[in-house]
């Protein structure tokens, strides 16, 4: 299940109260959480729960942490996986999807996922911008297309007038994530038939994107 692979970030080792939550993550290989770098830097001292098996608190020490050279983003190493929890599989398909659900912390208690639409990739932050509006403190929240891993949380907005929030993909940081962890290619599983069958839908509509084939794929979705 998606909900044991999450993970939390605190600034205190006992408490739980939400004045001491940091963010998110998740584990993305056996003992290697995925989260936002921004939420491991200058946090001082921090600790990691997992959401699996029996709840254990672990230190996130300065030399198990490797933070992407320009994304926002950072993996965690521990010394043993907790008992009890799973690994998300990465959905690699370069299609933007019109959909992602969000699995993670909001203020310290794990929300129940809910769905965030991806409205268009920004080329100049170079990352994707989901709609409606991302509160502060959902960083390192996994976004979801079924039971993959498509994206993670990176950033909200404070101006209320800007309703998004936004997400780096998987297939943004998977070069990256190779070189952290060598083996991560032995636990990417061969892709589903929903999987093939939406990135080639998405490939299609890109590819015949003009006047001419618009009443043919407007009702693909059906």
């Amino acid at each position: 299940m998606i909900k044991d692979a999450l993970v939390s970030f605190w600034n205190s080792p006992d408490s739980t109260d939400r004045a001491h939550f940091v963010g998110s993550g998740f584990f993305i290989a056996p003992a290697r959480v995925l989260t936002a770098k921004h939420l491991i830097q200058g946090s001082g001292g921090l600790w990691l729960r997992p959401e699996a098996g029996a709840i254990g608190v672990h230190p996130v020490v300065a030399g198990g942490v490797t933070a992407h050279e320009k994304l926002d983003a950072a993996v965690v190493t521990l010394e043993a996986m907790p008992v009890g929890a799973t690994v998300l599989r990465p959905f690699l398909g370069k299609t933007q999807p019109d959909e992602v659900r969000l699995n993670g912390y909001f203020e310290g208690r794990r929300e129940a996922p809910h769905p965030y639409g991806v409205t268009r990739f920004d080329e100049g932050e170079a990352h994707y911008l989901l709609s409606s509006k991302q509160p502060k403190g959902q960083s390192g929240s996994a976004a979801c297309i079924g039971a993959r891993v498509w994206g993670m949380t990176v950033r909200h907005y404070d101006d209320p007038n800007i309703h998004r929030g936004c997400a780096i993909a998987i297939h943004q940081l998977w070069e990256w994530l190779r070189k952290q962890i060598p083996d991560l290619d032995q636990i990417l599983p061969p892709p589903s038939w929903d999987d093939w069958v939406a990135d080639m839908r998405g490939r299609l509509k890109v590819s015949f994107d003009s006047p001419v084939f618009a009443s043919v794929f407007g009702g693909l979705e059906n």
